[in-house]
């Protein structure tokens, strides 16, 4: 699996994963895993397309100092192997900011780490 080109959107960077087949039923495996022990509350988000993430953003910004220096790196992806699986519990708060609008905070527990693949 590849990892990249970075992108800058408006809640951070991320690299997307290709191909994502592999990905994709690893993430049903555990979906499934979990909601044999949980119910279906248990994941409250989808997480969306498979991808790393260099960082989080929220508020607005000109970006294109930072495409521009993202652009420049080379070669713009790079190879991905998982090996461990890490299980979190995930929260997301939201703060008041003073415009009205809400800041979000992600922190999580680690819950399990799982060895992939053969030993």
């Amino acid at each position: 699996m590849w990892c990249g080109s970075p992108l800058a959107n408006r809640t951070g960077v991320i690299l997307d994963t290709y191909p994502d087949q592999g990905l994709v039923a690893l993430q049903n495996l555990v979906r499934s895993a979990l909601w044999e022990v949980h119910d279906a509350s248990a994941i409250a988000q989808e997480g969306g397309r498979g991808h790393a993430s260099l960082g989080y953003a929220y508020d607005s910004a000109d970006s294109d100092p930072l495409q521009s220096a993202l652009r420049r790196i080379s070669p713009s992806h790079a190879p991905l192997t998982v090996s461990r699986l890490h299980l979190l519990d995930v929260r997301w708060t939201a703060h008041p900011r003073a415009d009205g609008g809400v800041r979000w905070e992600m922190d999580w527990d680690p819950v399990a780490v799982l060895a992939l693949g053969s030993a």
